[in-house]
């Protein structure tokens, strides 16, 4: 074993040393961070993970409070954690760990079951497993396994989405609204999200009051397809947000290689057109716009939007779809998603 690790590392060393050379570099861990790759994680900063080593199955409970690049390829980078059960500082590293989010304090649905209380995070003497400490009816004391528990996301996750931006997925269609309230005094296990379009004229606002009963909420990660005449003003809206928050995006191209830019959106383009010929002006508007954007690499790129098929983007909200516009097999699908990873779906 310990001379198969003196090979790893020496391979590691001239696989270093060979990617320096070939783009002319002194430090990997300098480039990456050129590359904005830190905004991809800037959302889990302040958060609260268990920790599992997918080699010996040590768990930690940590607070990750930045990421920090290493000076090798097949490292990338490290968390730095504040461990949550010692209170000191600790670099762990990410190829080594997986992780998911927990909060304490917090209302956690598994199944049909009433909802639980997570209270406490306890690992066994040699941190290879452990208990979930949950409250039932806030008296009952519930314990969950931590290997054996698949932890969903919590409920209480549709609060942190006041005062922000959220993504209405209907019919096709991405809209942005704004979350002005989360109120759950009916009842204290159904949330209901009040949710607002600003029009141009300030006085006139439709606010649309959904029940979390009714949503399939999938937090964080947003995209949407490009490239229905139909649905080119919500394109555009989508487009202009890009721009307007400086957001990280990932545009997916309309070809076999070479098909994503990773970039900021920089401008929005549009050409000029001869208002009489009406049947060029519906047919062709995606030919009408370009996009200028900033990619990893600091250079300046224009994409016209007609050779876009998908951006995807990050975002401390998520996007919504209500169950209603959803088919039975469709609804089937999303139900084996929150049984096989729960953390990535808010389904009731």
């Amino acid at each position: 074993a310990k001379k198969f690790e003196e090979q790893v590392k020496e391979f590691k060393t001239i696989a270093n040393n060979k990617f320096k050379e070939l783009f002319k570099i002194d430090s990997i861990s300098s480039l990456l961070e050129s590359f904005k790759i830190k905004d991809l994680y800037k959302d889990e900063f302040e958060k609260d993970y268990v920790f599992r080593n997918i080699i010996n199955d040590d768990y930690k409970f940590g607070k990750i409070k930045d990421i920090e690049f290493i000076d090798d390829l097949s490292e990338s980078f490290q968390y730095k954690i504040l461990n949550l059960k010692n209170n000191e500082i600790e670099y762990i590293k990410s190829s080594l760990y997986s992780k998911f989010e927990v909060n304490l304090g917090n209302l956690y649905f598994f199944d049909k079951e009433i909802p639980l209380i997570l209270k406490n995070i306890e690992f066994n003497k040699d941190s290879t497993d452990g208990n979930y400490t949950f409250l039932k009816n806030n008296k009952e004391k519930v314990l969950k396994s931590i290997k054996k528990t698949k932890l969903p996301l919590s409920i209480d996750l549709i609060k942190t989405f006041k005062g922000k931006d959220v993504f209405l997925k209907s019919k096709g269609e991405l809209k942005i609204l704004e979350c002005t309230n989360v109120d759950s005094s009916n009842n204290k296990y159904n949330y209901s999200i009040e949710l607002m379009k600003n029009h141009s004229n300030d006085k006139e606002k439709e606010t649309t009051k959904l029940n979390l009963g009714d949503l399939i909420i999938r937090p964080y990660n947003i995209h949407s397809s490009i490239g229905k005449s139909s649905k080119i003003k919500s394109e555009l809206e989508l487009l202009n947000w890009l721009e307007n928050n400086k957001t990280r995006t990932y545009f997916y191209l309309k070809k076999p290689v070479n098909n994503i830019e990773i970039g900021y959106l920089q401008k929005i383009t549009k050409k000029s057109f001869n208002l009489d010929d009406e049947k060029k002006r519906l047919k062709d508007k995606h030919e009408l716009i370009t996009l200028t954007i900033e990619n990893i690499f600091n250079k300046t790129k224009e994409i016209p939007l007609k050779s876009i098929d998908l951006v995807s983007f990050s975002y401390d909200t998520g996007t919504i779809q209500l169950k209603s516009e959803k088919s039975i097999l469709s609804k089937l699908g999303y139900r084996i998603i929150k049984k096989l990873r729960p953390q990535k779906i808010i389904y009731q």
